[in-house]
C-alpha cells in the first residue's frame, strides 16, 4: 500500500489542494472552449439566416393583370384565350412558373391548358409542365372547351413563393371600369 509522502516545507493539506487545482485546468480550458464553440455557432446561424433572408428579398415576381391578347387576329379566338404577363425581378435567379389551377365563379376548377405561346389564332404552342421566366414573360391559358372565358380565377404556383398567387379575370368587372 503506497503511503502519501509529503514534500518538504509544504503540509499535505496543501499539496492535495495544487494537485486538485492543478487537475481543474483541463476541464476549466474545456469549457472555454465549449463557450468559444457555442458563440461562434450562434453567429454562423444568425448570419446564415441574415443571407437567406437578403436573397429572399431579391426573389420577386410581378404579376400583371391577366386580358385577352391583343394580337389573335380573329376575336372569337381572342375571348377564348387569357394573357397573364409576369416580370421576374431577381437579377440573379430564375423563376420557373410550375403548376396553374383555374376556377369558375362558383369555385369549380376548369379545364384547362396552359403555355408560355400561342400562335396568332389563339393555339397554344408547346403546352408544358413549366415555364421559365429569366427576365419577362406572358402565360396564355386557354378552357379545354374552347368556349369564351368571361371569369376565370387562377391559381400559380412558382419557386419563388411556397403559397400560390392568385388572379382574377372578370370581364364584366372590366366593362363597368
Amino acid at each position: 500500500m503506497a503511503r502519501f509522502i509529503p514534500r518538504l516545507g509544504v503540509s499535505a493539506s496543501n499539496q492535495r489542494q495544487t494537485s486538485m487545482e492543478s487537475a481543474n485546468i483541463p476541464v476549466i480550458i474545456s469549457a472555454i472552449a465549449a463557450l468559444v464553440s457555442f458563440l461562434f455557432a450562434l453567429w454562423s446561424y444568425f448570419n446564415e439566416r441574415r443571407i437567406r433572408i437578403e436573397i429572399k428579398r431579391d426573389e420577386k415576381v410581378l404579376i400583371g393583370k391577366p386580358h385577352n391578347p391583343s394580337f389573335i387576329s380573329l376575336a372569337d379566338h381572342r375571348d377564348c384565350v387569357l394573357e397573364i404577363p409576369f416580370h421576374n425581378v431577381s437579377t440573379t435567379k430564375r423563376v420557373f412558373i410550375t403548376k396553374v389551377e383555374a376556377f369558375n365563379r362558383k369555385g369549380e376548377p376548369v379545364e384547362m391548358s396552359w403555355s408560355g405561346s400561342t400562335d396568332n389564332l389563339g393555339k397554344l404552342v408547346d403546352c408544358g409542365d413549366v415555364l421559365r421566366i429569366d427576365d419577362s414573360a406572358n402565360l396564355y391559358l386557354r378552357a379545354n372547351d374552347g368556349e369564351c372565358i368571361n371569369f376565370m380565377s387562377v391559381k400559380l404556383f412558382h419557386t419563388f413563393s411556397k403559397a400560390a398567387q392568385v388572379v382574377v379575370f372578370d370581364r364584366s368587372a372590366d366593362l363597368h371600369q
